[in-house]
């Protein structure tokens, strides 16, 4: 039996005879496992409050990922997940610790590189394809966030891999 920080136990056993490993080595496999349960435990939902504020937010989440690359209000993430822009605001803070909009700009911004990693698009066409319809607005946000422009970082990258 082991006693968890959090309260409560985890119990181990084994049927006769089938005891092959020494207690440490038991010991080895379940302290990792009371830890992460004791992790699980501290993250999760309290209320029942808690509960539904969790599935909103993941919804948010889930709706931005899927949509980082178009234009994208408040407004439009709040009414496909049912709740107000304040609340929508508000939640994604309080659960993400950053604002919607900083997490879509990020989003476009991972988007963006891997394109001018990967592909051969016109640095405008990268800066479309992640969500930016003003090209000058995605050059500032890029070296905002890189330090360098889009095109100095897409040459930095096959100056690395090329011998």
């Amino acid at each position: 039996v082991f006693r968890l920080a959090c309260g409560g136990t985890v119990c181990v056993s084994c049927k006769e005879g089938h005891v092959k490993n020494s207690e440490k080595e038991i010991m080895t496999l379940v302290n990792p496992l009371c830890a992460m349960i004791e992790y699980l435990v501290l993250i999760s939902p309290k209320t029942e409050s808690e509960i539904s504020e969790n599935e909103l937010v993941n919804r948010i989440i889930k709706y931005i990922q899927r949509n980082f690359y178009n234009p994208i209000k408040n407004e439009d993430i709040a009414r496909a997940c049912s709740c107000s822009a304040s609340t929508l605001c508000h939640l994604f803070k309080k659960y993400m610790s950053v604002s919607v909009r900083s997490y879509i700009i990020d989003l476009r911004m991972a988007y963006a590189k891997e394109l001018l990693e990967k592909s051969n698009l016109s640095v405008t066409a990268t800066a479309h394809k992640s969500g930016f319809s003003d090209y000058n607005y995605f050059a500032v946000c890029f070296k905002r966030r890189t330090g360098s422009s889009p095109l100095q970082y897409r040459r930095s990258l096959r100056e690395c891999v090329l011998p």
